[in-house]
């Protein structure tokens, strides 16, 4: 993912990477410039990998679909998330549901969210 100048989808749902996986699916993130759609749902990537995969999205102006579903994020990773959804305009779909966000983060991130075209699913 690193060095791949041509994916532009990668589904790894429902793999059980965890955290470890996740941090290098981050590292690789904050690299690639081609990929588009990332579907990293219910992979048990916790709390530490998901903030590094939001931290890395952040900076990457080419994901247009991400899923982070079901993954035991909490609400560290939530507000990194609203954070992220405030400067980076190029996401249609976003899935962040059945994680530990309480309501003030799943509210904070529906605020970054408002007045965009993104299939929010929190």
């Amino acid at each position: 993912l690193k060095s791949n100048a041509t994916l532009q989808k990668l589904y790894l749902e429902n793999n059980h990477l965890g955290s470890e996986a996740g941090k290098a699916v981050a590292e690789a993130l904050g690299i690639n410039k081609t990929l588009r759609k990332l579907n990293l749902g219910n992979n048990q990537l916790g709390a530490e990998a998901g903030k590094a995969i939001v931290e890395a999205w952040k900076a990457n102006m080419t994901i247009t679909h991400l899923n982070l579903a079901d993954n035991d994020l909490d609400d560290n990773a939530g507000r990194a998330l609203a954070e992220a959804l405030e400067t980076n305009t190029t996401l249609q779909e976003l899935h962040v549901y059945g994680n530990r966000f309480g309501s003030k983060v799943i509210k904070a991130i529906r605020l970054a969210a408002k007045g965009r075209e993104l299939d929010l699913r929190v």
